[in-house]
């Protein structure tokens, strides 16, 4: 749920910024997508990490 809140604040975010744009037409929508996308990988790398260090901090072994 949380993950869900922060991608439709980042939706939100980006729209407001397009609302809001002087230059509509001006805006290159690669590199916000790709920036959008980048986040997202980095994302789930970074939370897949966190999974694994939990899991060997606090493992019985």
């Amino acid at each position: 749920m949380e993950r869900l809140v922060s991608v439709l604040g980042l939706a939100v975010f980006v729209g407001l910024s397009y609302a809001f744009s002087v230059a509509r037409r001006a805006v290159k929508w690669p590199p916000v997508l790709w920036g959008i996308a980048l986040q997202l990988i980095f994302l789930f790398s970074f939370s897949k990490q966190l999974l694994i260090w939990r899991f060997l901090i606090f493992s019985k072994i």
